[in-house]
C-alpha cells in the first residue's frame, strides 16, 4: 500500500480562522498520525492534510485556491497518489494559479510538466532527480525518481513531506481534524 493524500499549506495566518474558512474543526492534539483528516503547524506554516482514500477528497484544489482569494497569502496545494505514481504541486496567490509543477508516472518514469516560474528551489530537485533516473536505466528502470520532484519541493518549500515528516521524530503540534 502506498500513499494517497492532499494537502495545502499557508503561512502565517492563525490556525482556527483557516479551519474555519475550510470547515474543518479541531477533534484533538495527537501524536500519532493514520489515515484521517489532520492539521500540522511547522516552521510557520499551517498544513491542512487528508491522508488516505477516504479523507484526500476533503482537501481539494478548489479549496486551496479559494483560500488563497480570501487570505491574500499564498497556498500551497499538494496532491500525491503512489498507485499510479501521479502527484501535483500548485502555488495560488488571489485565487489564481502561480506556478505549477505535475507529475503522470501512469506510463512509466517520465518527465513532470510546469506552468508558470517555479521557485528556485526547484531547478537542484529537478536536475537531481533526472540525473538519478538516468543512471537507473531512464524510461525502462523499475525506479521512478521523477515522481519524489513533486513531495521534494513541496518538503523544500514547507518544511513538510507527507511520508516522511511526522515520524521524524519532531514534536510538531497535530490536530486530528473533522468537518464542520
Amino acid at each position: 500500500m502506498g500513499f494517497r493524500c492532499r494537502w495545502l499549506a499557508i503561512r502565517g495566518r492563525d490556525r482556527a480562522d483557516v479551519l474555519a474558512k475550510l470547515k474543518f474543526g479541531v477533534e484533538a492534539e495527537v501524536s500519532e498520525v493514520d489515515t484521517g483528516l489532520y492539521a500540522v503547524e511547522i516552521d510557520g506554516w499551517l498544513v491542512v492534510m487528508g491522508h488516505g482514500w477516504d479523507f484526500m477528497d476533503l482537501v481539494t484544489r478548489l479549496a486551496a485556491a479559494r483560500l488563497s482569494n480570501r487570505s491574500g497569502a499564498e497556498v500551497l496545494y499538494l496532491y500525491t497518489d503512489d498507485t499510479p505514481m501521479s502527484a501535483e504541486l500548485t502555488s495560488f496567490v488571489d485565487g489564481s494559479v502561480q506556478w505549477s509543477i505535475v507529475y503522470d508516472g501512469t506510463g512509466g518514469p517520465g518527465r513532470a510538466t510546469t506552468e508558470g516560474v517555479l521557485p528556485p528551489e526547484a531547478k537542484p530537485i529537478i536536475t537531481a532527480a533526472e540525473a538519478a533516473q538516468k543512471a537507473a536505466g531512464g524510461a525502462k528502470a523499475d525506479v521512478d525518481h521523477v515522481y519524489d520532484i513533486v513531495a521534494e519541493l513541496g518538503l523544500a518549500l514547507v518544511g513538510f513531506r507527507h511520508d516522511r515528516t511526522l515520524d521524524e521524530g519532531k514534536h510538531l503540534p497535530v490536530y486530528q481534524l473533522k468537518p464542520t
